[in-house]
């Protein structure tokens, strides 16, 4: 039987236990997308904290798909100085042997409604920026299959223990799989298989470019809306995207117009309580030949030891609990058995650096 502080491994790469810091936007680069103290002092508490595998939040693959002003970047190679001492302030302050991953994201749709030129698989409004995105030529998507491998290439240079692509929550990979955005008729859209072969191509592509480093993806399996994704599509993208090579699936829902308590972010009254999403991720394991982490409003250590215990998932993510408590890892291993964090959501609200909305910013 498996424990939640038994190690695992990804292609190589030894974690020293089941516990994911899932990627939420830290707020807090520079105009240019660059590392800057506040984010470097985030990661050396997150390091310290005790998660097995930490993720960053969602980083920019080329400036027009950035979803917001001061989001992390790797669009371009002067992004990489600045990550490397990101990477190398992360492994010092590891006690643990914690590794590093970088989340790779495009917008596509979901970017603000001022940005030059968006861009979608389809020309289909995003009702909550209100953002009228252009369809894609052929040609731009072979394109940002490039860009998307060349960030990688990136995040390989600055150090980083692995990669993980965003194919969640709307943004443009996760609008290739869905036949909500997805209304194509070629190469790239028109049946479940079509609309999978962006995410195949880019973790080809990435194979490719970065070698033996994990390939992650964090994948809607549904999209909580008329005409979106559904589960059976979804968990036959999650076979595509474990043939094509990923070495681990995060498994998500939802996207910005996703009706409020279909999401993947839920408050704690009426979400269906801790591991909310536990359900997707156990299906996706029947289905796939690599290990499934499971996301959704984890707060206690019980809880988390069941799931790996009853081998529903192979590991288990959190981000608003490590928002309010970076080092709640080792607290639990120390005995405690849940998490201060009520899932209120405070966090993701106002602005500056993500902050816990009932501590105050400044303490992560």
């Amino acid at each position: 039987m498996e424990e939640l502080f038994d190690p695992i491994t990804l292609r190589g790469m030894k974690l020293p236990n089941r516990i994911v810091r899932s990627a939420t936007s830290e707020r807090a680069a520079d105009e240019q997308g660059r590392v800057t103290l506040d984010v470097r002092e985030l990661y050396k508490k997150l390091a310290q904290g005790g998660s097995g595998l930490v993720i960053t939040g969602y980083t920019f693959i080329k400036e027009d798909g950035r979803c917001n002003p001061r989001q992390l970047g790797l669009s371009d190679d002067y992004h990489i100085e600045g990550m490397k001492a990101l990477v190398k302030d992360f492994h010092a302050s590891s006690g643990n042997g914690s590794k590093f991953c970088v989340q790779l994201v495009h917008g596509g749709r979901q970017v603000p409604p001022d940005t030059k030129n968006p861009v979608a698989p389809s020309a289909v409004k995003e009702p909550v920026l209100g953002t009228e995105p252009r369809e894609l030529f052929p040609e731009e998507i072979e394109e940002l299959v490039l860009d998307f491998a060349e960030a990688a290439r990136r995040a390989r240079d600055a150090g980083f223990d692995a990669v993980q692509i965003h194919a969640a929550h709307g943004y443009l990979v996760s609008q290739f799989l869905s036949p909500y955005t997805n209304k194509r008729d070629d190469d790239w859209g028109g049946d479940p298989m079509r609309r999978a072969r962006f995410l195949t191509e880019i973790i080809d592509r990435t194979r490719h470019e970065v070698g033996d480093i994990p390939i992650l993806v964090k994948l809607n399996v549904e999209d909580g809306i008329e005409g979106g994704l559904t589960i059976e599509e979804g968990i036959g993208h999650a076979v595509a995207a474990f043939e094509a090579g990923a070495d681990a699936l995060e498994i998500s829902v939802g996207m910005l117009q996703t009706p409020k308590g279909k999401g993947a972010v839920r408050g704690p009254e009426g979400s269906g309580g801790e591991g909310y999403l536990l359900g997707l991720a156990a299906m996706v394991k029947e289905r796939v030949k690599i290990p499934v982490i499971a996301v959704g409003g984890f707060r206690s250590r019980l809880v988390m030891q069941t799931v790996i215990s009853g081998g529903q998932a192979d590991m288990v993510a959190m981000a608003r609990p490590l928002i309010r408590e970076p080092g709640l890892p080792k607290k639990f291993l120390e005995g405690k058995e849940i998490a201060d964090c009520i899932s209120c959501s405070g966090c993701h609200k106002g602005e500056g650096p993500v902050h816990c909305a009932r501590l105050g910013k400044g303490q992560v």
